[in-house]
């Protein structure tokens, strides 16, 4: 979707419509444009909503928008959607990634990633190691060995119709001294057979950042 040409009261006065088509046309314009000054908003749609499976689209969205934004007040929501640890789902995936940004105290901190970890599910997992790509985290050399070895347990990596779960920690690891188990890391992500991680890896190992969301 282009970049929006309405004003901010005609967003205002989709997002607060009764009819879901508006709500889905303003969340959108909002996500889109990263319109941050609409937090609050986006938040009582995501309460009104959170249970419609209909809606998903819509919650999915918005979640990354309030991570994106470290909306603290969302915390409650995102814990959760994440203790209910349902395998694949991409709202759960999303609001792993999002408690992970909010809750980060600095680009070196990954004690909640490190806390989802341990749900073992496919989505907590992947949204968490993602949060780590989305916002170029660098831990300590001990932190990266402890995540490298906690994926390198984590069975499957992959699944039909969804990315592969190292994609996150394949772009966080741009930033991080190539060590001999970051090396390793990296030569599996090449030698996955996966050609989007493989990608994301090869970037990585030329310490250049791939996007990610």
């Amino acid at each position: 979707m282009a970049k929006s040409t309405l004003s901010n009261e005609a967003i205002k006065e989709l997002l607060i419509s009764e009819k879901k088509a508006d709500v889905r046309k303003g969340v959108k314009l909002v996500l889109n444009n990263t319109l941050i000054n609409f937090a609050d908003d986006v938040f009582d749609i995501l309460r009104r909503y959170l249970k419609d499976e209909k809606m998903w689209e819509v919650n999915y969205d918005i979640i990354r928008l309030l991570g994106q934004a470290r909306y603290e007040k969302v915390i409650p929501i995102l814990d959760e959607i994440c203790n209910q640890n349902e395998d694949h789902d991409m709202v759960t995936s999303a609001a792993a990634a999002a408690l992970c940004r909010i809750k980060r105290a600095n680009i070196n901190d990954v004690q909640e990633v490190q806390r989802l970890l341990t749900f073992d599910n496919f989505a907590v997992v992947d949204g968490a190691l993602r949060s780590m790509g989305m916002d170029k985290v660098l831990p300590s050399e001990n932190k990266i060995g402890e995540i490298i070895n906690s994926v390198k347990e984590f069975e499957p990596k992959i699944e039909k119709g969804y990315a592969d779960i190292r994609e996150g920690l394949a772009v966080a690891s741009a930033g991080w001294t190539k060590n001999e188990l970051v090396k390793n890391f990296l030569d599996d992500c090449l030698k996955s057979g996966d050609s989007a991680l493989a990608k994301l890896a090869k970037s990585s190992i030329n310490s250049k950042y791939a996007q990610i969301d």
